[in-house]
């Protein structure tokens, strides 16, 4: 799409593979947009586990000297299991999300629904590593969801196929 100068949408895969930080990492993301904002940091203190701590302002009236909306979430990963060549695993993942928080009108406030949520990484090589599929399965709960502040369940799942032609620093990946 930049090569041909034409505007795009994008989708980012729902996590991350199986893969963890090796102990003593850690990452911090800031991004700043014109209709948000994050701050993300995930670190790794234990072999094989992370952790991650996000918080998002949401700006849905293009003031950005008001902050009328935010959400955030935590979550953990325990590497399961990685195979000998490090190029293939499980992992499990937990958290609690939260949708967004917003102003009204500057006067009021429309409370948030909680999300608990656990999800499953599985990444499986094939054809010596030329081919990298990921298979995602998850499952959540959310509390105080719509206008009835219901308690809903969802089941969610995803897959990725990563293809390496030459090697693994340049990939063709397709998501559904």
């Amino acid at each position: 799409c930049a090569a041909t100068f034409s505007p795009t949408l994008a989708q980012q895969f729902n996590s991350d593979n199986y893969l963890s930080k090796p102990a003593g990492m850690a990452t911090v993301i800031l991004s700043a947009g014109e209709r948000s904002d994050m701050v993300m940091t995930t670190f790794s203190l234990i072999p094989r586990w992370e952790f991650t701590a996000a918080v998002y302002i949401v700006n849905t009236d293009n003031d950005p000297s008001t902050d009328d909306g935010y959400s955030q979430s935590l979550y953990f990963k325990y590497m399961v299991f990685e195979n000998k060549a490090k190029t293939g695993g499980i992992a499990f993942k937990f958290g609690a999300g939260q949708e967004p928080s917003y102003t009204l009108d500057g006067t009021g406030f429309e409370g948030a629904s909680q999300t608990y949520w656990v999800n499953a990484p599985l990444t499986l090589p094939f054809l010596s590593n030329i081919l990298s599929w990921d298979i995602m399965l998850g499952a959540s709960v959310t509390r105080n969801y719509g206008d009835d502040e219901a308690t809903v369940g969802a089941f969610t799942y995803s897959t990725r196929l990563a293809w390496y032609p030459k090697s693994p620093k340049l990939a063709v990946v397709g998501e559904v």
